[in-house]
């Protein structure tokens, strides 16, 4: 992949195979929000820390859900 080539940072196909990695502590979430949820849950049960800019969700339920996720 180009970008790998060009900064030296690895590439993943998938979200699953960033959150086998063992040096991936976090992530910064950077997709639509009414993505924001499925993709923090996938990333929280990975013993992931999720970051996310405003707003955290596409609706008040998922943005609760999303607050939820960092007590489980």
């Amino acid at each position: 992949m180009k970008l790998e080539a060009d900064t030296g940072v690895p590439s993943a196909g998938t979200l699953d195979e960033i959150l086998t990695r063992d040096d991936i502590d976090g992530m910064l979430l950077t997709v639509p929000n009414e993505q924001y949820y499925p993709v923090a849950l996938q990333v929280a049960k990975a013993g992931r820390h999720v970051y996310m800019e405003k707003p955290i969700a596409h609706n008040l339920e998922d943005g609760l859900a999303i607050d939820a996720l960092q007590d489980r």
